[in-house]
């Protein structure tokens, strides 16, 4: 049996090692291991893995649930590894319809579980998919009408081919009687047979009028069977065709002999006449087609019992015995050595004297609808099999009664009721109290009204023995196969263990932030501290170069100490305000150089959240570009205005820093110069990826524009 295979999509290349020697151990195949979205859904098509293991935070310019949407339709199931669980993130990664979610750090039986169960419920529903398929193209081309009738004998499920047999489509036959489509006369014999399936639970085949769709009547004829359903007798399942012509025919037989050879060798089913012994006197054209000869002369002589198998001999003696065969299923054996399956009814001819001397029998070649009916059972099976398997508590619920008629194993082992305590009653008893059912019940309404069912619902429910304990609650309708509602399917999964590990992750993450805030605390605390060192180290200084060098390196230092005393105060630990933060670092620097009122500041900066990989540096340059218009720009006590703006287009964000001053001096290259301010900023435009303007005239500007850096670009 080929290994199952599992495609790794992970970017960073330690976890993915870990996983792959993991996947490796417990018998996997990895095919490859995509370290980007775009290279996931490269591998993922070429490969056609059993399963994908997907990072939802991923390099490149699409994350991995984008990945995930793309590739959908290749119907690869797909379990979600990651390390965050924002309500947002998993919302999105929700419409992907992955099979689960294993948060870093994973428990290694957990994620091997999880693996497991993936592919056996992709397997489950992939055969499930196909049974349904293959029973519906069964019944579907059927040219017998199949059908089943409830305990009163109406019509809750019909062929198409009832449009074929009846003339009927099958919209205006399902939910009427079955006893409003028969002939008067042939009434009272139709019901008493009715209650003779359901009594004895034995098969009856029986012939009948029944009224045709365009008003006239036909012959039909029947094979009813009694219907049960999880070992419930429901009522008679039961397959017709038209037998309208074989009636004529046999009525054309009874008024002459010529006529009735005429009308035998146009009967689609065979017909055979045998002396009291078994032996073939007769044979129609049909049965000599049916078994595989040339003519009816190789058969004539022939005794039955030499055309069936050798198994089906004893069954057929005791019929003969009887007098007459009736819907007797017999295994034939053909000129070629192979066979079918057929089914015999016969009655015997008598002379004038009222002497049995021959017998007279109909066959007919059953061996497809046999094969049906396996294929029915067999799905049947199947469904129930995967419903008592499944871990989750399954209730099957009554439309009308709203009781539980069914449910599986797991909703005993969930909630430690026994079966028959539960059955045939609502599920009231489960709720915690009236409030609580309460609650449910108008969160059912609005789901059922918005979207017609009930997807994932997490409230509280109540064992047996008292305790109570989470759940996550669906519920689906159950239609029969003309989409009438006969039910609902109420899903309930305990989650009191994945409950118990968000509350240890929430917490986790809880001590993690209070963490980051004291490490920004404490490193805007030892900025403060190089700030003031530096201050009390230019009180010793005398050479104005030197003193302006210290000032400057000491304004750098506040403007970093600013950042993190902003990160520190943030309620999102992840970003600032650095609009905020452009205010009070101009306020700050200002108030540094002391400089005179005639300079007047105009700020037009936007509130644009940033995180601080991308707020350090922009922060440096911001103090860098002011710092140079208030050294440079105004000597001689000039009047004048520096203007700050800041604004956002789109994803890009612009960050202008110009003044009114003496002008940036002729001939002399901005990205040239020797000061050590510029030279920092152009090294930090770099750094994210940005990209600087300069403009001399009208006022002297420096435009920034960049995005923020992405955790996928760290």
């Amino acid at each position: 049996m080929p290994k199952k295979k599992i495609l790794i999509v992970e970017d960073d290349g330690l976890e993915s090692m870990d996983l792959q020697e993991k996947l490796q151990l417990w018998k996997y195949e990895v095919p490859a291991i995509a370290n980007s979205g775009e290279k996931a859904i490269e591998d993922a098509l070429e490969t056609k893995p059993d399963l994908i293991l997907m990072d939802i935070l991923l390099k490149g310019e699409i994350d991995g649930i984008e990945a995930a949407e793309k590739i959908k339709d290749l119907e690869i199931p797909l379990v979600y590894i990651t390390a965050y669980s924002d309500d947002k993130i998993l919302k999105r990664a929700s419409s992907t319809k992955p099979y689960n979610y294993v948060l870093k750090p994973f428990d290694e039986r957990e994620l091997k579980f999880t693996i497991e169960m993936a592919l056996h419920r992709h397997e489950m529903e992939r055969k499930l998919k196909e049974s349904e398929k293959s029973l519906r193209l069964i019944t579907d081309n059927m040219l017998d009408m199949v059908g089943w009738l409830d305990l009163e004998g109406i019509f809750r499920y019909v062929s198409p081919s009832a449009k074929l047999v009846i003339g009927c489509e099958r919209e205006d036959i399902l939910g009427k009687s079955a006893f409003d489509f028969i002939h008067d006369d042939d009434l009272e014999e139709v019901k008493q047979n009715f209650q003779k399936v359901i009594s004895t639970l034995s098969p009856v085949r029986l012939p009948f009028r029944c009224k045709h769709g365009d008003g006239h009547y036909i012959w039909i004829e029947t094979v009813n069977n009694p219907f049960f359903d999880d070992g419930q007798l429901k009522g008679i399942v039961f397959s017709a065709h038209d037998i309208t012509d074989r009636k004529k025919m046999e009525k054309a037989i009874k008024d002459s002999g010529e006529r009735y050879k005429t009308l035998v060798k146009t009967l689609p089913d065979a017909i055979t006449t045998t002396d009291l012994d078994g032996n073939i006197i007769y044979a129609s054209p049909r049965t000599v087609k049916l078994l595989g000869y040339k003519n009816s002369k190789e058969l004539v002589g022939k005794s039955v019992f030499e055309l069936l198998a050798p198994e089906d001999h004893k069954a057929l003696e005791n019929a003969i015995k009887e007098g007459s065969i009736k819907n007797l299923e017999q295994k034939f054996i053909k000129k070629d050595g192979s066979s079918f399956i057929g089914e015999l009814n016969a009655s015997l001819i008598k002379d004038s004297d009222g002497n049995p001397v021959a017998f007279i029998g109909t066959t007919r070649d059953i061996t497809q609808r046999k094969k049906a009916e396996k294929e029915l059972w067999k799905s049947k099976d199947l469904l129930e099999k995967t419903f008592k398997s499944l871990k989750d508590a399954v209730f099957i619920i009554d439309t009308k009664t709203v009781k539980i008629i069914d449910c599986n194993p797991a909703a005993s082992t969930i909630f430690g009721y026994s079966y028959d305590e539960m059955l045939g009653r609502t599920t009231t008893f489960l709720h915690v109290d009236k409030a609580a059912l309460e609650e449910f019940r108008k969160h059912l309404n609005y789901a059922v009204k918005d979207k017609g069912y009930l997807s994932s619902y997490e409230f509280r429910m109540k064992r047996k023995d008292g305790s109570i304990f989470p759940i996550e609650h669906s519920m689906m309708p159950l239609e029969d196969c003309d989409g009438k509602r006969m039910g609902w399917v109420s899903v309930v999964r305990d989650i009191s263990h994945r409950k118990k590990m968000e509350e240890k992750i929430k917490a986790s993450l809880k001590e993690k932030e209070l963490l980051l805030q004291e490490i920004h605390h404490r490193t805007k605390n030892n900025l403060m501290i190089i700030s003031s060192l530096l201050n009390l180290q230019s009180k010793y200084i005398k050479d104005e170069k030197t003193l302006n060098i210290f000032r400057e390196s000491q304004n750098r230092a506040k403007s970093m100490a600013l950042i993190h005393e902003k990160f520190y105060g943030s309620e999102d630990l992840g970003k600032i305000d650095f609009g905020e933060y452009i205010r009070n670092l101009a306020a700050e620097l200002f108030h540094s150089y002391a400089l005179d009122p005639k300079i007047k500041l105009n700020l037009n900066v936007e509130d644009i959240k940033l995180d601080i990989n991308t707020a350090v540096p922009m922060g440096l340059i911001v103090n860098e570009l002011i710092s140079n218009c208030m050294k440079h720009a105004f000597p001689d006590e000039r009047e004048g205005e520096i203007k700050i703006y800041l604004r956002a287009f789109g994803e890009k964000l612009m960050l202008t820093v110009s003044d009114n001053g003496i002008g940036f001096p002729e001939g002399l290259d901005y990205k040239k110069t020797e000061s050590l301010g510029l030279q920092l900023v152009q090294n930090l435009v770099k750094q994210i990826e940005g990209k600087i303007e300069f403009e001399r005239s009208p006022e002297t500007t420096f435009k920034i524009i960049f995005e923020e850096l992405k955790c996928n670009d760290r």
